[in-house]
Parts: C-alpha cells; sequence; structure tokens
C-alpha cells in the first residue's frame, strides 16, 4: 500500500454535497481496497487565486490515505466524473502523514 495526499475543491454552493463525496465515494473506495484514512482536514470556503469555471470561492479539504493504486485510479475517475469538484490535486507521499497541516496550524494561531 502507498500513501497519499489528496486535497480537493468543492463548488461553494454545493457544500451539502461534500458529505455525498466523502461518504458515499471516498470512504467507500479506500475501505472496499482495505485502505486507512489517516487525516481529513475542512480549510473552508477560502478565495480562489483565479477565477476557475467563473468561481471565485471554494471549499478546501485535504485527506491523506493509504492504498492501492487502483483506489487511487477510481478516486480521480470520480474527481472528473463530479461536475461539484472544481479542482483535484492528487500526490504521493512517502510516509504517512498524521499531524496538523500548516494551514491548519495558521488558522489555529489566528483564533
Amino acid at each position: 500500500m502507498r500513501n497519499y495526499e489528496v486535497v480537493f475543491m468543492v463548488h461553494p454552493d454545493k457544500f451539502n454535497h461534500i458529505d455525498n463525496i466523502l461518504n458515499n465515494f471516498l470512504f467507500i473506495i479506500v475501505d472496499k481496497y482495505g485502505g486507512l484514512v489517516y487525516r481529513l482536514e475542512y480549510w473552508g470556503c477560502l478565495n480562489l487565486t483565479y477565477p476557475i469555471k467563473k468561481l471565485y470561492k471554494a471549499y478546501y479539504f485535504l485527506l491523506n490515505v493509504e492504498v492501492v493504486k487502483n483506489a487511487i485510479d477510481e478516486i480521480k475517475k470520480i474527481f472528473k466524473i463530479d461536475v461539484f469538484v472544481i479542482r483535484s490535486m492528487i500526490i504521493r507521499v512517502k510516509l504517512a502523514i498524521t499531524d496538523v497541516s500548516p494551514m491548519m496550524k495558521i488558522r489555529e494561531d489566528y483564533t
């Protein structure tokens, strides 16, 4: 099994669709292939650097998982099919990352 970091952005008007993406697709795929979810972070609704599909904001999520390559291929396919996922990025990492991301540390510093 390999470790991956998955970041995806969801349409700002479709926050209720996020539960559908996570529970009905991502978590089921990870469980189906015997993988583990190490971290799930919600970064909030943030401004985009440049407009994407005439949108200026999006909900950002970070997911760290340990799965096989076939599971990642299925996740990529879902992200391509789902019209509410604006952008996604999947990166293979060497070790499982379980600590808080720098993005969340910044948010904790301001609160």
